[in-house]
């Protein structure tokens, strides 16, 4: 595993490097912190990851309700259609529902091959030069870390940028503005050559990449530059 994910884990569900080396389900209760990844901010947030379930809320009856019924549970089945229909219902219980179930997808080691694009670097204080262009690849605020761009010309074909949403994760983004067939490939090059620049530039981080299952061409994209998937489940109080 990443070891800025792990870190991150650690960070979020509150537990030592020695409980997470058990192997074991993790079910916290601890009050959310500004150091906390952004979807682990929730009232209710797990990650599931390396056949393992994370639980984390600040309200202790549910956290033990769930690890009543989840303690051994395996996390590959965790997201079957009936055991989240048996989640929604433990959590109603405690007046919250679901309100994001999504891919949380993490930067593996692996090789992987793509094509060779050529990259303009997008440095922090030119990132505001892009706004009103693109929505996707950066949040315009302070989070904003880095980007790459791709021309054909002084046509603008793509977008990439990453920011902070943890204390050691940036998220990255991508919008591709072109489809034609030259550019087959171009997402997926872009991700992969962000993530690498983040990984050999600042070591303290690592990039992640979130996507909705219903986007499978996002899914794929992260997938061919070399992301692993993971899942995330968040839940806020019913108003």
């Amino acid at each position: 595993m990443d070891i800025n994910f792990k870190s991150q884990i650690l960070n979020d569900f509150s537990i030592t490097k020695e409980e997470f080396d058990l192997g074991k389900n993790i079910f916290t209760v601890n009050d959310v912190h500004e150091s906390f990844l952004f979807y682990n901010k929730y009232s209710f947030s797990i990650i599931i990851l390396s056949n393992r379930v994370f639980v984390r809320s600040n309200n202790s009856d549910l956290i033990n309700s769930l690890k009543n019924d989840y303690s051994d549970y395996p996390a590959q089945w965790f997201t079957e259609f009936e055991n989240i229909k048996k989640l929604e219902i433990i959590l109603r219980n405690y007046n919250i529902k679901i309100d994001n179930f999504f891919p949380l997808m993490t930067f593996s080691d692996r090789y992987v091959k793509t094509k060779n694009f050529k990259f303009n670097r997008i440095d922090k204080k030119d990132i505001l030069s892009y706004k009103g262009i693109s929505k996707m690849p950066f949040a315009f605020d302070e989070d904003d870390r880095i980007g790459l761009s791709f021309y054909d010309n002084n046509k603008l074909v793509a977008l990439c940028g990453a920011s902070t949403i943890g204390k050691y994760l940036w998220s990255i983004g991508v919008e591709k503005f072109y489809f034609d067939k030259k550019y087959e490939g171009l997402s997926s090059a872009i991700v992969r050559s962000l993530a690498l620049i983040i990984k050999k530039e600042y070591p303290e981080v690592s990039p992640i990449y979130t996507t909705q299952f219903s986007h499978t061409a996002s899914i794929n994209t992260a997938i061919r530059a070399g992301f692993d998937m993971n899942v995330c489940i968040c839940g806020n109080k019913i108003k």
